[in-house]
């Protein structure tokens, strides 16, 4: 279960850095605060 929790955190990061999307325009457009992300 934290495997693939990890995983997915890992992928969604390196989409983020793809797209070339910052942490905070991507909680932003979630609704949620830069912090939360981080989490």
């Amino acid at each position: 279960m934290v495997l693939n929790e990890e995983q997915g955190i890992k992928e969604l990061r390196d989409k983020r850095i793809a797209y070339g999307i910052s942490q905070g325009k991507l909680a932003v457009a979630s609704g949620i605060t830069r912090e939360y992300l981080n989490k």
